[in-house]
C-alpha cells in the first residue's frame, strides 16, 4: 500500500491494475477507524511512499507477517488469514 493510493477525500484504497491479479484496478472503501489510523501514521512518514514500511524506502517484506505468526505462536498460514475473512464476508453478506 502506497500513500498515493489511499484518498482521504473518499476514504478508498484505490490498487492499480498492475498490482492486482486480475488486471482490474480495485478500490476498497475505508472505515473512520482505518482512516484515523492513516492519518496518524501519515503526519510521521516523511518521504517513504509506504504506508507501512519496512527498511527505509522499502515496503515491508512478504516474511514479516510469517514471522509475527510464528512468534505468536498462531498454527495458521498468512494465506490462510486471507481466506478465513473471504470466506467470512461471504457469509455475512459483506460485498467483496
Amino acid at each position: 500500500m502506497t500513500w498515493d493510493e489511499v484518498s482521504f477525500d473518499t476514504a478508498t484504497w484505490s490498487i492499480p491494475k498492475e498490482r492486482m491479479k486480475m488486471g482490474k484496478e480495485h478500490s476498497v472503501p475505508l472505515s473512520d477507524a482505518a482512516l484515523d489510523i492513516l492519518r496518524d501514521q501519515h503526519g510521521t512518514r516523511g518521504k517513504n511512499p509506504y504506508v507501512f514500511p519496512g527498511r527505509p524506502m522499502k515496503p515491508l517484506s512478504a516474511m514479516s507477517m510469517s514471522m509475527l505468526v510464528r512468534r505468536l505462536g498462531v498454527n495458521c498460514t498468512v494465506h490462510g488469514f486471507r481466506s478465513s475473512f473471504r470466506t467470512w464476508a461471504g457469509e455475512t453478506g459483506v460485498a467483496f
